[in-house]
Order: structure tokens, then C-alpha cells, then sequence
């Protein structure tokens, strides 16, 4: 009985890869129906119909609108646009202040005479004027703080007057070594300025003179010395247009 139990063993084994196993019909013979191989049954209370979700869509952002809105807004844009380029030309000036003057306006002379520049691009363009025109062009380099420079800026205005009746071939140009916030403007420190009043000649786009001078005879004679035919006004030989040598 145990070798007839023990050869039917033997007879469901079966060898795998050289090692032996117990095939599944001798697994069967002790074991008919395992509980962990059984399939579950099917539960009466489910139905066999597809399950469809229904998907609730998303609320619209209130910040984005409808085409219906974006269509019935746009006349009233297009009103805003019409009533924003109506501008009151009457009020608003003809140039911008820091714009650089035209050629027509380097051709007369300013109210205060001597012509004030604040940039280095203003000098440029007054430079490229004067080389093609044969132009000598005279900088007054002054402070406001300065009281040299206060009183030689006077007799300075004076050449400038004379230039203008007699159209002599030169401008004359000031700036002021400080800007607004008592600061070393950008010319000033482009041409290394230290000490004022300084006087620059150019001709032809190039620096011929420079010199510190509270001197009334200097600045003339350096002019005559470019522009021969240049005669002064009288009261510019006046001392009183000038400080002396005592502060």
C-alpha cells in the first residue's frame, strides 16, 4: 500500500531545468479544489452595465471673458482710443528742453546770448556746425559758486552781443562744471576739469587753446589770434567786468 502510494508519487513528478517538482494533476489528486485557486462569484447586486462618471465641468474664471463680452467691448475701446490722441497741442512746448538745437537755431543768437549746453551731444553738434562753416567756438566753463566766474561771465555776454552785431565767425558757449545735484557734470569729467573759469577755443572739432584766466586781454587776444577781423566792444576792456588778481 505505501509503494503503490509512494510510486504514484513518483509517477506525478516531473524534472524542470534538472531539479523535480510536483506537477499540478498530483496536486489535483491530494488537493481537488484549493480555496486560494477558486474564482470568486459573481455577487447578484452588481449589474453588468458600464459605469459612465459624469464630469462636472469647470466654472469660466471671472477674469476671462465671453467672445459676447470681448464683441460688445470693443466699440468702447475703440472711443477710448479716439479720445486719447486728442491732445492739446496749444499747451505743450515746441522742442523738448534737452533736445539738441537744429542747425537754423546755431545761426542766431540766443536772448541771453552766450548759449547754455548741458550735454556732451549738444557740443558734438555745434562742433560738426562750426567745421563746416569755418567756425571758431568759444566754451566758458564756470560755477555757480563762483565769483570769478560771475563776474567774467558779464564781459564774456558782452563779446558775444558784439560777435552778433558785427557777424563775426564765432560762437560762444558756457557750462556749468555741476549739475543739478551738485555733482561734476558729465563734460566736466570727460575733459578732466578742475578749475574754473576755464576757457576752451576749438577749431575745427579740435581743442586749439585752453587756459584758467580771470584776464580780460587773454580771451581777446586768443580770439583775435583765430579770427583776426573779431574787434571788441569797449566796455568789455573795462575792469569792471573782471576781477583782479585780489580775491
Amino acid at each position: 500500500m505505501n509503494l503503490a502510494l509512494s510510486g504514484l508519487a513518483v509517477s506525478h513528478l516531473s524534472v524542470v531545468h534538472g531539479f523535480p517538482c510536483i506537477a499540478s494533476s498530483a496536486r489535483a489528486l491530494s488537493d481537488p479544489s484549493p480555496p486560494h485557486l477558486t474564482p470568486p462569484r459573481p455577487r447578484s447586486d452588481v449589474t453588468t452595465s458600464s459605469y459612465v462618471p459624469q464630469l462636472t465641468p469647470l466654472a469660466r474664471p471671472s477674469w476671462l471673458s465671453s467672445t459676447s463680452q470681448r464683441k460688445s467691448s470693443q466699440p468702447y475701446r475703440r472711443s477710448l482710443r479716439r479720445n486719447a490722441i486728442k491732445i492739446d497741442r496749444s499747451r505743450q512746448p515746441s522742442r523738448p528742453e534737452n533736445e539738441v538745437a537744429s542747425e537754423a537755431d546755431l545761426d542766431t543768437c540766443p536772448a541771453e546770448c552766450v548759449r547754455e549746453i548741458k550735454s556732451q551731444s549738444e557740443l558734438d553738434v555745434i562742433l560738426e556746425h562750426a567745421e563746416r562753416n569755418n567756425i571758431l567756438v568759444v566754451v566758458d566753463f564756470y560755477r555757480t559758486a563762483c565769483g570769478s566766474c560771475k563776474y567774467i561771465e558779464q564781459g564774456f555776454a558782452k563779446l558775444c552781443r558784439a560777435e552778433g552785431d558785427l557777424e563775426h565767425p564765432v560762437i560762444f558757449l558756457k557750462h556749468n562744471v555741476m549739475d543739478d545735484y551738485d555733482e561734476q557734470s558729465d563734460i566736466a569729467e570727460a575733459l578732466r576739469i578742475k578749475v574754473v573759469p576755464l576757457f576752451h577755443f576749438y577749431m575745427h572739432k579740435n581743442l586749439v587753446e585752453s587756459f584758467p584766466t580771470r584776464e580780460k586781454s587773454r580771451i581777446l587776444e586768443t580770439i583775435q589770434k583765430y579770427v583776426p577781423n573779431f574787434q571788441s566792444d569797449d566796455e568789455f576792456l573795462d575792469d569792471e567786468f573782471f576781477l583782479s588778481d585780489e580775491e
